[in-house]
C-alpha cells in the first residue's frame, strides 16, 4: 500500500530510521499514513536534516496521486531552496510544472525554477523559461527578470530585442543595464541607458545621482554638477532621505573644486540631518583629491571614532597616493583585521599593493585567503569570478618571473 511505501524502504537505512521513529512518536500505531510522512519530511527539513529529508521524499514519489506528487514536489523544491541548492531545486519546480494539468499552477512553478536558476548563475537556463513562461500569459514582469537574465548571459542580440509597454518597467531595465556597465567600468554606456530618462525628467532622485556619479568618474565635473542641481530641482531643493546623496556628492565636489564657502554650507546643513560617516567620507575623499593631506587627517580623525576600519583603510589609500607602501600596507592590514564590510576592499588593496612591488607570491597568497572567505561567507558569484581573475593573472605574473629568473 502507498500509506506503507517508506516503511518498506530498508535500502535506506538511516532515513528509513529517522522516518519511523519520527512518525512513530507522532502518529504511533497510524505512523505511515500519508499526513504523517509529509509531516516527518518537514520536521527532518527543519532540524537541519535536510539530506534525509529530501531522500525520504524521494521515496515517496514514485506512484503517488497527480496532486501528491505536485505538492512532494512542491516541498522538496523547498527544502533545497533552503539549502542554497539552486539547482535541484530548479529541477523539482520543473517536474512539478510537468505533473500538474493546471495552468495556473504550471505558470507558477515554472517562474520558481527560472529564479532557482538565475540564483545559482545559470542565467541562459534561467532565460530559456522566462522566456517560455512570458510567451505564455504575457506578463511584462517576466520579460523584466528574462531580460536581466539575458544581460547577465551577455547575450546582448537578443538583449536589444526585449522592449517594455510598461515605462516603469522600461526605466526599472535602463537602470539595470546602466549598473551591469558601470561594473564593467564602461561608464559611458552606463550614460547612455540614463539620459533618456534624465531628459525626460524623471521623478526618481536616484537617477540624477547615478548620472552624476558617472559623469564625475569620467571627468566631467560641470555636467556632474549640472545634474546634481537638477535632482535638486526634482526633489524640491530639500535635504530628504532620497535627495541626500545628491547633496553628498555636491559636497564632494565643492571641496575638489576648492568652493571651500559652498562645502562648508552643505556639510554642515548635512550634519544636521545625521548620515555623519557617509559625509566624513566624502569630505575625505574630496580633500584627497584637492591633495590636502593636514585636512583630510583631521577629518579621519573624527571618522576613526565611527568606523575605525574604514579610516584606516582611508589612510592606507593616502599613504600609498604619497608613495609610502609599508605604511599603506600596515594600514590596510589593520582595516582588514578590525572586520567589517571594508576588510575584503583592504585584503584586496594589500594584495594589490604586494603584487606592485614585484611580490606575486604574498599577492597570491592574500588573494586565496580572501577567495575563500569570500566564498565561505556566500557572497556573490560576480566577486568570485574577479579574485578568480585576478589570480589567475597573478599566477600568469609568478610563471613569467620564475621563467626570467631561471
Amino acid at each position: 500500500m502507498l500509506c506503507r511505501k517508506l516503511g518498506n524502504h530498508w535500502q535506506r537505512p538511516r532515513v528509513s530510521i529517522f522516518i519511523f521513529s519520527i512518525c512513530h512518536s507522532l502518529y504511533g500505531e497510524y505512523a505511515f499514513s500519508w499526513d504523517s510522512q509529509i509531516e516527518a519530511i518537514q520536521v527532518l527539513a527543519s532540524s537541519g536534516n535536510s539530506y534525509e529529508a529530501e531522500e525520504a521524499g524521494k521515496v515517496l514519489l514514485s506512484g503517488l496521486e497527480e496532486g501528491q506528487v505536485v505538492f512532494l514536489l512542491e516541498l522538496l523544491g523547498e527544502i533545497c531552496l533552503r539549502n542554497k541548492r539552486y539547482r535541484q531545486t530548479a529541477d523539482y519546480y520543473l517536474r512539478a510544472s510537468k505533473s500538474t494539468g493546471d495552468e495556473k499552477e504550471t505558470l507558477r512553478h515554472l517562474i520558481r525554477a527560472a529564479d532557482a536558476y538565475y540564483q545559482n548563475g545559470d542565467y541562459d537556463l534561467a532565460a530559456a523559461i522566462y522566456d517560455e513562461r512570458y510567451r505564455r500569459d504575457g506578463d511584462e514582469e517576466v520579460l523584466f527578470r528574462y531580460g536581466c537574465a539575458l544581460l547577465h548571459s551577455e547575450n546582448f542580440e537578443k538583449l536589444e530585442q526585449v522592449t517594455f509597454k510598461d515605462e516603469r518597467l522600461r526605466a526599472r531595465f535602463d537602470w539595470n543595464r546602466a549598473a551591469y556597465w558601470n561594473r564593467r567600468g564602461d561608464f559611458e554606456h552606463s550614460l547612455h541607458y540614463l539620459e533618456p530618462w534624465i531628459q525626460r525628467g524623471i521623478r526618481e532622485i536616484k537617477y540624477y545621482y547615478f548620472y552624476a556619479q558617472m559623469q564625475y568618474r569620467l571627468g566631467r565635473i560641470n555636467e556632474a554638477l549640472r545634474t546634481i542641481a537638477l535632482g535638486k530641482v526634482m526633489g524640491y531643493h530639500g535635504i530628504t532621505a532620497e535627495t541626500t546623496p545628491l547633496w553628498i556628492l555636491q559636497m564632494r565636489l565643492d571641496w575638489e573644486q576648492r568652493y571651500f564657502e559652498s562645502a562648508r554650507k552643505v556639510e554642515e546643513a548635512l550634519r544636521e540631518r545625521g548620515e555623519l560617516v557617509k559625509i566624513l567620507l566624502a569630505k575625505v575623499c574630496g580633500l584627497r583629491k584637492l591633495g590636502d593631506r593636514a585636512m583630510a587627517w583631521a577629518v579621519l580623525e573624527e571618522l576613526t571614532v565611527l568606523e575605525k576600519g574604514v579610516a584606516e583603510f582611508l589612510r592606507g589609500e593616502i599613504y600609498i597616493d604619497e608613495g609610502n607602501f609599508s605604511k599603506g600596507l600596515e594600514c590596510f592590514r589593520l582595516a582588514s583585521n578590525l572586520g567589517g564590510g571594508i576588510r575584503y576592499a583592504a585584503r584586496y588593496w594589500e594584495g594589490k599593493v604586494e603584487a606592485y612591488l614585484g611580490n606575486f607570491r604574498k599577492a597570491a597568497a592574500i588573494y586565496e585567503q580572501l577567495l575563500n572567505e569570500v566564498t565561505a561567507d556566500g557572497e556573490g558569484g560576480n566577486i568570485q569570478e574577479f579574485l578568480k581573475n585576478i589570480l589567475e593573472r597573478t599566477y600568469s605574473a609568478i610563471s613569467h618571473s620564475t621563467f626570467q629568473n631561471a
